[in-house]
């Protein structure tokens, strides 16, 4: 009896994951977080962070964004978007138009 519980609780946990698309939630989530952050770095000029360059701007930003579990979650999911678009760019360099005509079946 348990154990069709637990059953009936994963499967309403697996509906709402895909229903309300919740990685992309937290991708958005993260998203507007960097930028506000990464916007506010620019924007206060008297900071020494202003003086830096580019890329250490952006990896404070990133860091200032890594602060909560919900954050670490939306970078995470973040990281793993960005990686899968890297992949489909090297398909499509390596293998052209003909990568993408089965679709993508294994990162749904």
């Amino acid at each position: 009896l348990q154990a069709l519980e637990v059953y009936r609780l994963v499967a309403l946990g697996v509906s709402l994951w895909s229903q309300l698309a919740i990685p992309l939630l937290f991708l958005v989530f993260w998203l507007v977080l960097f930028s506000l952050r990464l916007s506010s770095f620019l924007a206060s000029s008297g900071s020494p962070l202003a003086q830096q360059g580019l890329l250490f701007l952006l990896l404070s930003s990133a860091a200032e964004c890594c602060s909560t579990p919900y954050s670490l979650v939306g970078l995470t999911f973040t990281v793993s978007y960005l990686a899968l678009g890297v992949l489909n760019l090297c398909k499509f360099y390596l293998l052209g138009f003909g990568a993408f005509q089965n679709g993508n079946v294994m990162h749904r």
